[in-house]
């Protein structure tokens, strides 16, 4: 039987939605399809990259669990002024938080604010309309999930190669994958890592490499994910790796 493993928590962008308020669905491995010396490299590398991971990303700005934050920010949001960029910035993060743990009916609130206070700042407003996507993803409203993400996609193409389009690539490969789409799976995960290739942006383009695996192993090209899921590890590890994306 296949043992799955919760490799995001290495592969997973390590900003993730806490400082920069971006969720993003990272998807699990499929370790079968390696060697047992293979695998035994990657789980040497993996406790320390997880440590890593825990120490660093799963904290807010302050170094505490959103968790124990969340009144915090939700006073902060509560007693700020509407124009202040604080305001947005804390709102931004509620948004990508309640979409991040599913809480659909909050991650809808917040979202939805956002997109309002960020007005002509158009990444910020953007990743809050991707934000949004991705909750009503989890909550099977797919038709407006996948409104929200061509959205985004159309108002950020005018500012060029940026992260956020990345992020809205990646998102609608994310759609297509839990849609059971996989071609189009495989065309937006690669667009998006095309961009990060071309910004050198490693974080999320290891990301975005390991969910092209994901693609490839459920299409059955095993051998062409093992070199994607290879190529994801590598850049997390910072070793070279003569993996392309084509």
């Amino acid at each position: 039987m296949s043992i799955r493993i919760l490799i995001c928590l290495i592969l997973i962008f390590p900003i993730g939605s806490i400082c920069f308020g971006q969720t993003i669905s990272v998807l699990t491995l499929d370790t079968t399809i390696f060697t047992t010396e293979e695998w035994s490299e990657i789980s040497k590398a993996q406790d320390g990259l997880i440590r890593s991971y825990a120490d660093v990303h799963i904290k807010d700005l302050n170094g505490v669990p959103f968790s124990e934050r969340e009144k915090e920010l939700l006073d902060i949001f509560n007693s700020t002024d509407e124009n202040s960029d604080l305001k947005l910035h804390v709102t931004r993060t509620l948004a990508g938080e309640y979409s991040r743990i599913k809480q659909i009916d909050s991650a809808k609130k917040y979202c939805a604010i956002c997109i309002d206070l960020a007005g002509d700042y158009v990444e910020m407003r953007e990743l809050c309309r991707i934000n949004m996507a991705s909750a009503l993803r989890f909550n099977s409203e797919y038709a407006t999930a996948l409104a929200l993400i061509d959205q985004a996609l159309i108002n950020l193409e005018s500012l060029g190669k940026t992260s956020t389009l990345g992020l809205a690539h990646m998102a609608k490969g994310n759609y297509y994958y839990h849609r059971h789409v996989l071609d189009s799976a495989m065309e937006f995960y690669t667009k998006s890592a095309q961009i990060y290739l071309q910004l050198q942006d490693s974080s999320k383009l290891a990301a975005v490499y390991n969910n092209l695996g994901i693609v490839l192993s459920t299409t059955g090209d095993l051998e062409k994910a093992r070199s994607f899921y290879k190529k994801s590890l590598a850049i997390k590890l910072g070793v070279r790796s003569g993996v392309d994306i084509a």
